[in-house]
């Protein structure tokens, strides 16, 4: 079960990476504009970082100060992905113990 668990977070780890919108939030995002999307990828990818993933990279566009779609996509992807990470990494924790 414990190798079941380290694989599927690895298969998560790796999906978070890549630089398609699918691997977070899709749900958030769904019926929002293109500038929303990207600001939300952007987010989400700067909310990995911050959480301690050296799979994604801090993005903040110069839309962020310019375009208001793309700062609440931005912070909403920030918020969902670095909560969503150190959840992760908080269960693995705990099921290492």
């Amino acid at each position: 079960m414990k190798l079941i668990l380290h694989i599927l977070l690895i298969i998560l780890l790796i999906s978070c990476a890549s630089n398609s919108i699918d691997y977070a939030g899709q749900s958030v995002v769904k019926d929002k504009p293109i500038i929303f999307k990207h600001g939300f990828k952007d987010g989400c990818n700067s909310g990995y970082e911050v959480a301690g993933s050296d799979m994604s990279k801090f993005k903040k566009s110069k839309e962020y100060v310019s375009n208001d779609l793309y700062k609440q996509g931005w912070d909403q992807g920030f918020e969902h992905c670095i909560n969503e990470y150190q959840m992760e990494r908080d269960l693995e924790r705990m099921k290492s113990h």
